[in-house]
């Protein structure tokens, strides 16, 4: 019986940067954050997005 990529230790890296407004505070980028990684979750078993504040204007 051939093996399953996860028996072999075959492992797919998504590494997911977001950009976020950069007058938002933190609690405010991390909500975004939740809801993006609660969707890549589900859609794609994803579960850590990076963020990344843009430059303030």
């Amino acid at each position: 019986m051939p093996k399953t990529n996860s028996e072999n230790g075959n492992h797919i890296l998504v590494d997911v940067t977001i950009h976020v407004n950069g007058n938002l505070n933190v609690v405010e980028s991390h909500e975004i954050t939740e809801k993006i990684e609660e969707r890549m979750m589900a859609e794609h078993k994803i579960t850590h997005v990076h963020i990344e504040p843009l430059e303030r204007e």
